[in-house]
């Protein structure tokens, strides 16, 4: 299977300063971390969108890696609810 590309379009807005205007969730399973740290490094931080992720049985030791490692990744804002 091929790789999914993500295409880096600049903003020509500048950074998101009012609510999303869109919201992505996202799941991942045993092993996603590391994809997610990917996934996130590739985003632009000025999307616009708001990403919930969830992780079922997650190979992360506690949520509070599984952030740190995104939030490593990207300069989004990350925080975790639960």
């Amino acid at each position: 299977m091929a790789k999914p590309t993500i295409s880096r379009r600049p903003s020509k807005k500048g950074p998101q300063t009012g609510p999303p205007t869109a919201c992505v969730g996202i799941v991942a399973g045993a092993g996603g971390a590391d994809t997610l740290g990917r996934l996130f490094a590739e985003l632009p931080a000025d999307s616009g969108a708001c990403f919930i992720v969830t992780m079922g049985h997650d190979s992360v030791s506690s949520a509070g890696e599984l952030v740190g490692r995104i939030a490593g990744a990207t300069a989004m804002p990350v925080s975790n609810t639960g």
